[in-house]
């Protein structure tokens, strides 16, 4: 399962600031590692600070009263970066962080897609 680009992350239903799910394409440049990507995670970037974390669907869902539908659960994890060296010199690479845990984030059930 994936999340479509541009879709809405929060953490609570009347949580200020939400996160935006960026294109497939900013992990794999960020990364270097398609594996990422295929196993469903997407970079979202917080509205206020640009902040970048990890999420993926969890493939659970559940009703949520304050919207009147159902939401789909997500799992999200920091991003760590660290330094490869290269023979231009380095590159930073986004790995997979620590667990965000205490606060489950989740998006409308709409915005995730099947795999392909």
């Amino acid at each position: 399962m994936y999340l479509t680009p541009g879709s809405l992350v929060v953490f609570r239903a009347t949580d200020s600031p939400w996160l935006e799910v960026l294109p497939a394409f900013y992990l794999d440049e960020a990364s270097l590692d398609p594996s990422l990507t295929e196993q469903g995670w997407r970079l979202a970037q917080y509205s206020n600070t640009k902040h970048r974390i990890l999420v993926r669907p969890t493939g659970e869902n559940r009703w949520l009263e304050a919207w009147g539908t159902r939401v789909a659960g997500l799992e999200a994890r920091e991003v760590c970066t660290s330094v490869t060296h290269n023979a231009d010199g380095f590159t930073l690479v986004a790995t997979l962080g620590g667990l965000i845990s205490g606060r489950q984030p989740y998006t409308l059930l709409d915005n995730i897609q099947p795999p392909e």
